[in-house]
């Protein structure tokens, strides 16, 4: 039996969950036929098979996270299969594995010594079953490695006196990837955040605020390039762009993607709203390309589409700088002649890395963005 192992996908997390099996036990599959659905942190991937043969065995079930590197599916090569060759196979879907895939000609077996038996499980079950304190070879798995079912079950039906909380459930794979991102900006960033608020009276439509927002951080950065960077805190050294790669921060049922948007400067408006529109259908649909979760050089979070004013953004490293747009408010104010005037007025939080980032270079590009934002449509 030849086992293939599941390939690093390219996210960045140790797992994936799988979602679809698209071939069954006694298929005889092709090479890059698709074969199952892997759920990462941030889309839906189709693996494909990396040789023809049988399938004999599928090691994971619906719903199963499975390690990186641990065996997905074994199956018996016929005597002329075609082998994958030593070159990186390139696949033209955006949502495929794309490179050199391993795989072992040894098949995985619980580890079985004269006084204990290692069992199978999926990683979050084993979580849940260290935090609940139960040994796994006190949970019956039904012949298959446990899953987080069986330990609630167990816990439900245990007759232990001490009472076990249940009601924990593990995160999804783009909670997950969130908290360690945000863990790591905790440790790494030294966050400051600045707060204004633009005046946006003069502007004759709000339908396209976006895209306005958007035009006055390129202006900010041009004015500033040092929040439009990368730093390094092993080498002490930071990188300065002179184009604007603008990760949006996306909220969507399946947790918050941020896809970047590629060299924004030079974007109309017309080419910013339909490249926003696409991010946003991709995002909502889990199909956004790895390459397009990558290489962002400043972050907007546009969170007062749904609520609230203020804000400290979190920072994702390499990047040192995020800007934060608020629920846009009316309230009374005085005109240069010193009437009594109805304004608008745009909350805008830019939070940065005081590592690498001073006050005052913070604080022009956040006055070039309030200069911008308070001119006429």
């Amino acid at each position: 039996m030849k086992i293939f192992k599941l390939p690093d996908l390219g996210e960045g997390l140790p797992e994936g969950i799988i979602r679809e099996w698209f071939v069954q036990e006694g298929d005889t599959i092709v090479i890059d036929q698709p074969m199952v659905s892997v759920e990462t942190a941030k889309a839906l991937v189709e693996v494909p098979a990396p040789f023809s043969g049988k399938v004999e065995k599928c090691f994971a079930a619906i719903d199963q996270a499975l390690e990186t590197g641990a065996p997905l599916i074994g199956f018996e090569e016929e005597d002329n299969a075609q082998k994958v060759a030593d070159q990186p196979t390139e696949v033209t879907s955006s949502n495929t594995v794309v490179g050199n895939i391993p795989s072992s000609d040894t098949i995985l077996e619980p580890l079985q010594t004269s006084t204990a038996v290692e069992h199978l499980a999926t990683p979050s079950a084993r979580a849940l079953a260290r935090k609940a304190g139960v040994a796994l070879e006190a949970i019956d798995p039904q012949q298959r490695p446990i899953r987080v079912d069986d330990v609630h079950h167990h816990l439900k039906h245990s007759s232990q006196d001490t009472p076990v909380a249940t009601d924990m459930q593990p995160l999804s794979m783009q909670k997950k990837a969130m908290a360690i991102a945000m863990s790591q900006s905790h440790q790494q960033v030294a966050l400051t955040t600045l707060f204004e608020e633009a005046n946006i009276s003069q502007w004759s439509d709000y339908s396209n605020m976006t895209l306005r927002i958007i035009h006055a951080i390129s202006q900010g950065c041009a004015m500033e390039p040092i929040m439009n960077s990368h730093f390094d805190a092993s080498t002490w050294s930071i990188k300065s762009f002179e184009d604007l790669h603008l990760a949006i921060a996306i909220d969507t049922p399946h947790g918050l993607f941020a896809p970047v948007i590629q060299q924004a400067n030079h974007l109309t408006s017309e080419q910013l709203k339909e490249r926003i529109q696409q991010l946003k259908s991709q995002a909502e649909h889990q199909s956004i390309a790895a390459s397009d979760l990558h290489g962002g050089t400043l972050t907007l979070s546009n969170f007062g589409m749904i609520a609230g004013q203020f804000a400290t953004p979190m920072i994702t490293p390499p990047q040192v700088t995020i800007v934060g747009i608020g629920r846009a408010k009316t309230v009374p104010g005085f005109n240069p002649q010193g009437e009594v005037v109805t304004q608008k007025l745009l909350p805008i939080s830019v939070s940065f890395d005081h590592r690498c980032i001073t006050g005052g270079e913070s604080a022009r590009f956040l006055k070039t963005v309030l200069d911008r934002l308070k001119q006429p449509n």
